[in-house]
Formats: structure tokens, C-alpha cells, sequence
């Protein structure tokens, strides 16, 4: 999930289009909600919104696996390797 988050992050700017700015300008959007349960609805169409919920819900999942698996905190997997962050 961790990997998921990041492709995201990254994907802002490879898959679809968005400058180095604005890749942070949603992660901006995205940071304040990162604890809370709902993502706020997006009634204007602000793009940056929609990219902004995307990251949300990965960081919900990642929440989910940290919390079922606490001895797992600050691992990831790399070619099939468990390795410390």
C-alpha cells in the first residue's frame, strides 16, 4: 500500500500531466483530511480534488494495513524482499 501511495504521488505528474506545483498543491489538499474518516465532497469539479480523494483513500488503506499488522510499520516489500523504510 505504501507502493500504491507513492505511484499515486508520482503518477500526478506522469500519467496525468500535472506539474511539479500542482502535484503539490493536491497533496496539500489531501493532507489536511489524512486523519479524518470522510473526504469532503467536490461540488465545484476541482480537479485537484478529485486527485486529492485518490490519495486520500490510499492512505485510508495504508491505515487499515498498519492497524492490522502493527509489526509491519516502516517495512515494504521490494522484489519480493521485506526491507526497513
Amino acid at each position: 500500500m505504501v507502493d500504491a501511495g507513492s505511484a499515486w504521488e508520482l503518477d500526478l505528474e506522469r500519467v496525468h500531466g500535472l506539474t511539479d506545483e500542482e502535484a503539490c498543491i493536491v497533496v496539500s489538499k489531501m493532507a489536511p483530511y489524512v486523519n479524518q474518516d470522510t473526504f469532503p465532497e467536490n461540488p465545484s469539479g476541482d480537479r485537484f480534488m478529485d486527485f486529492a480523494k485518490q490519495g486520500w483513500e490510499h492512505m485510508q488503506k495504508l491505515k487499515e494495513i498498519r492497524k492490522k499488522y502493527p509489526e509491519c510499520r516502516g517495512q515494504t516489500c521490494v522484489d519480493g524482499k521485506w526491507i526497513m523504510l
